[in-house]
């Protein structure tokens, strides 16, 4: 088993090469176009897997660019980390985010990811 930092610094960095805004720290991210909010949630299968869940979250538009812009983000994040499996609890589609730059919540999908440790 691997620390937990170097595994999210490691995703954090595959995410922004990818062309995301990504972080663990919510006050640091850009959502205009959009960005992701990695926040670590458990430890699985004997420690050998972190699970994560990736807030895609963009800026406050028209609704149905919103849409595409979180379909866009889905889509780069599928590129990035392959197929996500097929169970129900992969997605929340009606999560919303405060983030400390804004008293309103930004529009966001959550994406659950389990990275190796």
């Amino acid at each position: 088993m691997r620390a937990f930092a170097p595994v999210l610094a490691e995703f954090v960095d595959r995410l922004r090469v990818a062309g995301f805004t990504a972080d663990v720290d919510a006050s640091l991210l850009d959502v205009n176009p959009a960005a992701v909010w990695v926040q670590p949630r458990e430890v699985l299968e004997n420690r050998q897997t972190l699970r994560v869940w990736c807030y895609l979250i963009v800026g406050n538009t028209e609704t149905f660019r919103t849409l595409q812009l979180l379909d866009d983000a889905v889509e780069g994040l599928i590129e990035l980390i392959g197929p996500l499996p097929d169970d129900d609890d992969v997605f929340d589609l009606a999560a919303a985010v405060l983030l400390p730059s804004s008293p309103t919540p930004f529009p966001a999908y959550r994406v659950r990811v389990d990275l190796d440790l």
